[in-house]
């Protein structure tokens, strides 16, 4: 993983290289959303401890490197206030979906995965990251429009709990509570950047077919 970042930090404007690593990312989310969601409320408690070194290091791989690898870009290309742009549509919707769903929560998401998430908080979530879509579009002020804005609200939020979820399976299939010590109380780094790391690839892919140039 190292050495896949280092070379991503010094690929500069590689636009073939950057597209390579967004699409990577974009197929490996999409893939990985339609397992999860066949697979929520089949896996049971007998899953947890379960490692498979070569799966997880594969996962972690096209986790990693493909989603840091899109976060260069978004940099290298001079885009930063589209950086900027998703950072707040990921904490808002992280946020929104805690709150909803510690007020409203009823039913549970993933009850053996992450027994705190629920389609209550999903729903506040998404709406949450609405509004801060709404909000873009205003201090944006460009020609791409509001609703242009919206659409790129709707889907990063999704795949930004994906992304959550995401590292709480594999939290689960390790039998592990937090991914490092780094950040105690967040449950590690990994933990404060799966949202992020979730939601880049598809939001990359999705400016690139709303017109912006990055790709």
């Amino acid at each position: 993983i190292g050495g896949g970042l280092l070379m991503i930090g010094r690929m500069q404007a590689d636009i073939p290289l950057c597209a390579f690593l967004v699409i990577t990312g974009g197929v490996w989310w999409c893939a990985f959303s339609v397992y999860l969601y066949y697979h929520l409320h089949q896996i049971s408690g007998e899953f947890r401890h379960r490692r498979d070194s070569l799966w997880s290091a594969g996962a972690g791989l096209l986790v990693l490197i493909p989603g840091f690898g899109a976060l260069i870009c978004l940099t290298v290309e001079g885009q930063r206030f589209l950086l900027s742009a998703l950072i707040f549509l990921v904490a808002t919707t992280d946020s929104c979906a805690y709150l909803c769903g510690k007020r409203w929560g009823r039913h549970q998401m993933a009850p053996v995965i992450s027994p705190g998430k629920t389609w209550e908080g999903a729903i506040g979530g998404l709406a949450g990251a609405v509004v801060t879509a709404l909000i873009i579009a205003l201090i944006a002020a460009d020609d791409k429009g509001l609703f242009l804005w919206l659409g790129i609200g709707l889907m990063v939020a999704p795949f930004s709990m994906i992304g959550d979820l995401t590292v709480s399976y594999f939290k689960r299939r390790s039998g592990i509570k937090d991914t490092g010590r780094l950040l105690p109380g967040h449950g590690g780094m990994l933990d404060r950047i799966d949202g992020i790391l979730g939601a880049v690839s598809v939001y990359m892919i999705a400016l690139s077919m709303l017109g912006w140039n990055i790709l």
